[in-house]
């Protein structure tokens, strides 16, 4: 049987009231109820923004949510007592407290969405301590992505889309193996190896650690590509990353790219193709950004993004510097698209 979750919300539209707990319950398998009946079997109660009367005739667990003092929690017997404060919001079960922070952000909301998680959670037979931390987990999680709209899907999407973009790069990794002779013919392998990757798609890509890629990269033996690992892994090659999330700043579609060493014939064959391509010169880098760690692949990004007026890159590159190989990044919406756009290229330089 679905588990059931009652809920008592505001005195205005209750199905409006109900809305955020109805969407934060939905990815818990978790079924709302709005004002239910003495005789419906529930799993959970929440009460919020409404003054009930001091006793419900419901034996199920209850979670007192925002818009409900604590004393009117205490005379309800709630199970979990959430309240939204200043900058924080409290989640209380038993004598344990656990507290989210809120700042610059509105801590009803988000109590409100961290109680209804809390109740599908004593739904699903979790003990109110589990309930709670469950709760604040996924609430944590889910502001980690949207910040003050916390959707309780987001951890559950992020997951699904981590899925996407690891069997992603795991094809265009053996695509470039087995392209491999036609690469290394074509002299587009760097000495440092070549790796593809592809992020999250936003709100989701937020640092190098939601990008995927191939630890160990993919590397030349004689006349073919060896790749380190068959498995790729999320935030497993920090240079590509940065230059994607830096692109999906402008072009958010733009989720994917492949290193490849940089020569005049990559950027003929480039322009042959069709591809838009800009450079930038690693020499011409202001020493403030220079000074700063990681910041050499943005700011070049940003100035060759700036060459190409607003259009999406299929290809960026610079001329190396000292100690530097000369090096292009071949973009895509996918992985597998940018790894598309490698091969071409090797197949133009090849033919001359």
């Amino acid at each position: 049987m679905e588990p059931l979750v009652g809920l008592y919300t505001c005195t205005g539209d209750p199905l409006v009231c109900a809305e955020a707990d109805i969407e934060a319950l939905a990815p818990l398998g978790v079924k709302a109820v709005i004002s239910p009946s003495p005789q419906a079997k529930l799993g959970a109660v929440k009460v919020s923004h409404m003054q009930p009367p001091s006793e419900l005739s419901h034996s199920a667990p209850i979670v007192a949510g925002p818009g409900i003092d604590e004393g009117l929690a205490s005379r309800l017997g709630a199970s979990v007592y959430v309240e939204p404060g200043r900058d924080t919001v409290t989640l209380q079960a038993g004598g344990e407290k656990v507290t989210i922070k809120t700042v610059g952000c509105s801590s009803k909301v988000i109590a409100n969405t961290a109680a209804a998680l809390a109740a599908g959670y004593l739904a699903l037979g979790r003990e109110p301590g589990d309930a709670v931390g469950e709760a604040t987990r996924l609430v944590r999680e889910a502001m980690r992505y949207w910040r003050c709209k916390p959707r309780a899907i987001a951890p559950l999407e992020a997951k699904a889309f981590k899925a996407e973009v690891l069997d992603q790069v795991r094809e265009a990794a053996r695509m470039l193996v087995e392209e491999g002779e036609t690469i290394v013919r074509a002299g587009l392998a760097p000495e440092v190896g070549i790796n593809v990757a592809m992020a999250l798609p936003r709100p989701y890509a937020m640092d190098p650690g939601d990008v995927a890629a191939i630890p160990g990269r993919i590397r030349r033996a004689g006349s073919r590509l060896v790749a380190a690992s068959t498995c790729p892994e999320m935030g497993a090659s920090s240079h590509l990353a940065r230059a994607i999330l830096e692109v999906m700043k402008r072009h958010p579609e733009v989720r994917a790219g492949v290193n490849i060493l940089y020569t005049e014939k990559v950027l003929e064959a480039a322009n042959r193709l069709g591809y838009k391509a800009a450079g930038y010169d690693r020499r011409m880098e202001p020493p403030e950004v220079k000074a700063r760690e990681g910041a050499t692949i943005p700011w070049g990004v940003g100035v060759a993004l700036e060459k190409l007026g607003g259009a999406a890159p299929d290809m960026i590159y610079h001329y190396g510097d000292w100690g530097k190989e000369p090096m292009a990044i071949i973009f895509g919406r996918t992985a597998v698209e940018a790894v598309g756009k490698v091969v071409s290229i090797a197949a133009m330089v090849s033919r001359g």
